[in-house]
């Protein structure tokens, strides 16, 4: 008997719910879209019997009602078959499917390019619960193979009947009717490998925020636009284009996901070359009193109230502290499973050592934050054997892997993998949070609970530490007669301005008091001229107890300048530059190799007594912990020296009968302890301070703090930054974090309420010498004595190129001392003007390099820059290498690099171009910068992820702090204008007439932003927006005609 035959659904039944309808449909003759087979060849059989279907999912609050489970399944011998003529042979019944026509796929769907458009919107869709082992229920791998699933890194759409989270149980054959099923037939780009390769010119659609809808067939030949929000309509068929949204997150099957939820066997790798702390510590200490330290402390659980709304006070500073890490760790864990890979291949590096390549989208922008030495996971799939190696599970072990190496302008990581034996190439793999990332900072918190001990009644107890990190007026030293002008020290370095030497001064007498010495240095004021020369002043005073410094930088490249400049007058045998293990050797100057100490092909420490000999000691804030590891700390040092003594002399030693860590001991566990014993390491000089969090400077706080049970001796520290320019980049964006130790000391009143602070500097006027100074001064007697120096002598930048930061950030005490800043005046850009600035308009827009939206560039900003460079250049003027271009996105700096090496005439592969981070403390004759952001949709995220110049201060002053004699800014000034520092910026231009056209314009504006949102962004709707143009005789547009909102009035 023949089975019943189930009726076609209408269009309108299919619209209405998506179900298929029951009642017996008309016979047809001739081939039908879904008829494939034909009663007279094959016979249809008997259904099978199956289980009852599981139970629906439930409906998340505020989602439409899902469908009940689907019907079972029919034999596979009832499927459409095909004769080669492609005619079918007969109608096959299918039976009804309750579910959507188009399951909700979820945001950030990619469709693939072909020509007809694509016929749905993607909903704003949370998924129900599904049974993870669904994927492998019996026939997944059937069901799989009839569908070619892509890979998930990959632009291409998934189809329409794909197995999307929640639908997974659902029988994956076509839905009954004429529906379109885009990815049937996707393209396949093939590499060598014959992997697929990403899609660079998939389209990317935008999702829309409405309950899902399905949308009717239309002509091919015309567009969709997506639902219209605001007006609560549907659909509808219009000449238009769909949005691109960059950030929308990749499309990756629930089945990927689970198969690392899965148990697994671990196989470790060998991490990279490390000290052995133990043995390092035993050549010198044995293996009694000094044991090696115990694991990272773990971070408390974590809470919102009492870790971020509460100021900081010493009572509660570790446990704060402490929950300020616990958010930054939870959200750097976040932010790394964002970037976790999925059925992605690795490529052979060096096969003899077991090291592969993985390319990683977003590591030119530091997405993941990974380095040197970090664990990764990785779990190799297991493919059904077809030819679209669709993955059906993994082999059952996870890699440890570790990195061995980073390559940002390349954008991929090199691995090393033990034990590996290829399968199927394709790997799952998880970016971890390193323990050791923010364990350095928790131990340095750790060791606060007894560097900054309380009283019974909460009060802190007077201690260093506490001295340092919460300093009061009352540990000032007051002033009542202005101090001399001359300083009886004999400079090394002979070109230092009075507020340098007095700096340098007040380090080496400490008449201040027992507080941090802080110096703030604005731009091309010489903050790090005057950390050096104090250091150097310290290592020559001729004081025996002031001969072993450590001199610290938040990062490398930082730390490098200082030993640099110190190398001009120390010998390595008192200079060492300290490394970590996982540094390259390629990352550090040549001239700085005979400063470092290099053991089984790494960066190490030398021997202890060596160590112990240097009395300059520059490295990183977070490489000081290399230190703490090897129990070379004050407090384990004099503690340790002190133990000896009194083992030596056959007295007891309370706190080792104990058993208690030597770091750990009392007084009383020292037995009389003296008070004559002197530090080891006397002086704490930190520059840039400014860049590093709170916590990073701890590590080095704990180790020239002193063991204060058996010393009255307090170590000098002194700090110099500049917390108007580029400071901390927490993951988690929390402003405590986000504020360093030096901007948080400047904020107490003992700095900022002092006569001489820079905000009350400027009620000086006029007075620019010291003598002036003095003199203005002389009021405010008594005070208490300054322990801090404003930097206000800028010897970099032209008047013109310093007045904007100078007004926005430093209170207009800036004093330009600059010569020869006047060279490039005559460049014919400047158009006669003896203002060397120009603000150049672009209104190209700004493009997304890769998936995940964190490298952007602009194409027609490129063109402009190289225009730009080449005309200075060939003027005559300036060399190339005297021409610097930034950009803060890495994408848009290697298509810049790439632009300028095609020049063969004017050399200008020799300008300097690199990410605008990377030009802190550096300065050139000429500066382009390349702001590329113009698209204004994308602003809300840049400033959630931290991205541009835009909404971002501190990297506006950097940007605008560079240049020596010419400054050319390339931007859209609609856009920019929203950010008030930019608009200054642009009111000064305008007011200077140092703003050009944008050529290809033809002499107006483009005012429009087509890619922006909703009415009033650009002409407004949904459709294609026409692009509006000011009228010539306005001042270059805004906003639709007449004046822009931010030109001077005439």
């Amino acid at each position: 008997m023949a089975p019943p035959q189930m009726k076609q659904p209408s269009y309108a039944s299919v619209l209405r719910g998506g179900i298929a309808s029951t009642t017996p449909p008309k016979q047809t003759v001739g081939p039908t879209p879904r008829s494939k087979t034909s009663p007279q060849t094959q016979k249809p059989q008997p259904p099978p019997v199956a289980s009852a279907p599981p139970p629906g999912p439930k409906t998340a609050p505020g989602q439409p009602p899902l469908p009940p489970p689907p019907a079972p399944l029919p034999n596979p011998s009832q499927l459409p078959q095909t004769q080669p003529n492609n005619q079918p042979k007969s109608p096959i019944p299918w039976p009804p499917i309750p579910r959507p026509l188009f399951p909700p796929p979820g945001p950030g769907v990619r469709p693939v390019n072909q020509a007809a458009p694509p016929i749905w919107a993607a909903a704003q869709y949370q998924p129900p619960p599904r049974n993870p082992y669904a994927h492998f229920a019996p026939g997944f791998q059937q069901q799989q193979q009839a569908l070619p699933i892509p890979n998930t890194q990959t632009n291409y759409a998934p189809p329409i009947n794909f197995n999307v989270p929640g639908y997974t149980h659902y029988p994956m054959i076509p839905a009954p009717g004429p529906v379109l099923n885009y990815g049937q037939n996707f393209p396949m780009p093939q590499d060598f490998s014959g992997i697929p390769k990403p899609n660079p010119t998939a389209q990317i659609f935008q999702p829309v925020s409405r309950p899902f809808q399905p949308i009717p067939i239309v002509n091919p030949n015309q567009q969709i636009t997506p639902p219209d929000s605001a007006h609560g309509t549907g659909p509808s068929v219009s000449p238009g284009y769909w949005k691109a949204d960059v950030y929308a997150p990749t499309f990756v099957p629930q089945q990927y996901i689970e198969i690392n939820n899965l148990p697994a066997t671990t196989v470790r790798s060998v991490p990279p070359p490390a000290i052995n702390y133990p043995n390092y510590i035993a050549s010198f200490a044995g293996f009694s009193l000094l044991p090696p330290l115990p694991a990272y402390p773990a971070l408390p659980e974590i809470n919102f109230a009492t870790s971020v709304t509460v100021p900081l006070t010493p009572d509660n500073y570790v446990n704060k502290s402490l929950g300020l890490l616990a958010h930054e760790f939870e959200a750097q864990r976040e932010n790394n499973s964002r970037y976790d890979r999925y059925n992605v291949p690795l490529m052979v590096h060096e096969p003899q050592k077991s090291k592969y390549k993985l390319m990683v989208q977003g590591i030119r922008e530091d997405c993941p934050l990974v380095s040197v030495g970090d664990m990764v996971h990785l779990r190799q799939l297991t493919t059904s054997g077809s030819k679209h190696n669709l993955p059906v599970g993994f082999t059952g072990c996870q890699y440890e892997a570790y990195i061995y190496g980073i390559d940002r302008q390349g954008g991929y990581i090199i691995l090393r993998i033990d034990e590996l034996q290829i399968q199927s190439g394709l790997f799952n793999v998880s970016f971890l949070v390193q323990d050791k990332a923010l364990g350095l900072h928790a131990r340095a918190l750790n060791d606060c609970r007894t560097l900054l001990p309380l009283l019974p009644s909460g009060e802190p107890r007077e201690s260093f530490l506490r001295h340092m990190l919460f300093p009061e007026e009352g540990d000032g030293v007051r002033q009542r007669v202005i101090s001399t002008r001359v300083f009886s020290h004999k400079w090394l370095d002979n070109e230092l301005n009075f507020e340098q030497q007095q700096a340098v001064n007040a380090i080496i007498e400490q008449n201040y008091g027992t507080v941090p010495y802080l110096i703030s240095g604005p731009p091309g004021t010489g903050k790090t001229k005057t950390i050096v020369e104090a250091a150097l002043q310290l290592v020559y005073a001729g004081s025996t107890h002031r001969q072993h410094i450590i001199l610290c930088a938040p990062s490398n490249q930082a730390a490098d300048t200082l030993a640099q400049r110190l190398s001009r007058h120390l010998s390595p045998k008192v200079l060492f530059r300290m490394q970590s293990p996982t540094r390259s050797f390629a990352e550090v100057p040549q001239n700085l190799m005979m400063y470092t100490f290099v053991n089984n092909d790494c960066f190490s420490l030398p021997e202890w007594h060596t160590l112990m000999r240097y009395k300059v000691i520059v490295t990183t804030c977070s490489d000081c912990s290399m230190l703490v590891e090897a129990r070379c700390t004050n407090r384990d040092l004099l503690r340790w020296r002190r133990a000896v003594s009194l083992a030596v002399s056959g007295e007891e030693l309370i706190g080792y009968s104990s058993g208690m860590d030597i770091g750990q001991w009392t007084p009383n566990d020292m037995n009389r302890p003296p008070t004559d014993i002197r530090l080891h390491w006397t002086a704490l000089l930190i520059d840039e301070a400014a860049q590093g969090m709170e916590s990073e400077a701890l590590i080095p706080l704990s180790v020239v703090a002193p063991p204060e049970e058996y010393t009255t001796e307090m170590p000098i520290f002194a700090m110099a930054g500049d917390e108007k320019q580029l400071g901390p980049r927490p993951i988690s964006r929390l402003p405590m974090l986000e504020a360093s130790l030096i901007e948080r000391l400047f904020t107490r009143p003992l700095y900022d309420n002092h006569p001489l602070s820079r905000k009350a500097f400027a009620k000086f006027g006029s007075a620019s010498t010291p003598e002036e100074i003095a003199k203005a001064s002389e009021r405010f007697l008594p005070y208490i004595r300054p322990p801090f120096t404003n930097l206000v002598r800028n010897y970099r930048s032209h008047p013109s190129i310093l007045a904007v930061p100078s007004n926005l950030f430093y209170h207009n005490t800036l004093i330009p001392e600059a010569t020869g800043t006047d060279r490039l005046l005559s460049w014919p850009g400047w158009k006669g003007r003896k203002s060397p600035i120009l603000f150049q308009c672009n209104n190209g827009p700004d493009e997304l390099h890769e998936e995940g939206g964190a490298s952007f560039y602009n194409l027609h900003e490129v063109q402009l820059a190289y225009n730009t460079a080449r005309s200075l250049v060939s003027s005559g003027l300036i060399q190339p290498h005297e021409l610097a271009i930034m950009s803060p996105f890495r994408e848009q700096v290697r298509r810049l690099r790439n632009a300028l090496r095609q020049d063969q005439v004017y050399r200008l592969r020799d300008v300097n171009v690199g990410p605008l981070e990377a030009y802190q403390g550096s300065e050139h004759t000429a500066v382009i910068v390349c702001t590329t952001r113009t698209r204004r949709r994308f602003l809300e995220d840049d400033r959630r992820r931290g991205l541009g110049v835009v909404f971002e201060g501190r990297r506006f002053c950097v940007a605008m702090t560079r240049a020596k004699c010419a400054l050319v800014v390339i931007g859209n000034p609609w856009l920019l204008e929203k950010d008030p520092n930019w608009e200054r910026y642009l009111r000064v231009c305008w007011a200077e007439g140092a703003v050009e056209r944008d050529p290809e314009g033809g002499g107006r504006e483009f005012v429009g932003d087509p890619f922006a949102e909703g009415p009033g962004e650009g002409g407004g709707g949904e459709g294609p927006v026409t692009p509006v143009f000011a009228d010539e005789s306005t001042a270059g547009g805004g906003g639709g005609g007449g004046k822009p909102s931010w030109q001077l009035p005439p």
